[in-house]
């Protein structure tokens, strides 16, 4: 059984390295920092897969199996980093921020923060300044939020 585990892990190495080769991942410091920690997972799982080859046990076998699910999920955030690093500008980023990205502009988004500055200098309640700029500029409410969040 560790043989299977072990060539299922050098198959995960193999993908990692495939994805780390692409230009748009090998300049983008997050996907890199990804990988990195799933080869960090996939080290833990060879040593426990060595364990198991020492003092094979019912236990040792339920965790090694246990962590190689785990790393079956994270070949899929694998392929996710290299999928989005080359398809954002800027790169790996995570969902929330390629949204606002995609909402509205960099300039759209200072005027809104201009905006809600200027609304909130005047004395209005953070909430009611959200739904005036969401109604003016077309936009969620959420999305106003983002877009003075950052």
């Amino acid at each position: 059984m560790t043989k299977k585990i072990t060539d299922t892990l050098a198959h995960l190495r193999a993908k990692i390295e495939n994805v780390r080769v692409t230009d748009e991942v090998a300049n983008d410091p997050v996907a890199l920092k990804a990988l990195a920690e799933l080869e960090g997972r996939i080290s833990a799982v060879e040593m426990t897969s060595a364990q198991l080859d020492q003092s094979p046990s019912w236990e040792k076998y339920e965790v090694a199996r246990q962590s190689l699910h785990e790393l079956y999920v994270a070949a899929g955030q694998i392929i996710e980093v290299g999928a989005t690093a080359a398809t954002r500008r800027g790169g790996y980023k995570g969902a929330a921020t390629t949204n606002i990205n995609r909402a509205m502009s960099s300039d759209t988004r200072r005027s809104i923060k201009a905006d809600f500055d200027r609304l909130r200098a005047s004395g209005m309640a953070k909430e009611i300044a959200y739904m005036k700029l969401a109604r003016h500029y077309k936009l969620s409410d959420r999305t106003i939020r983002r877009a003075i969040k950052p």
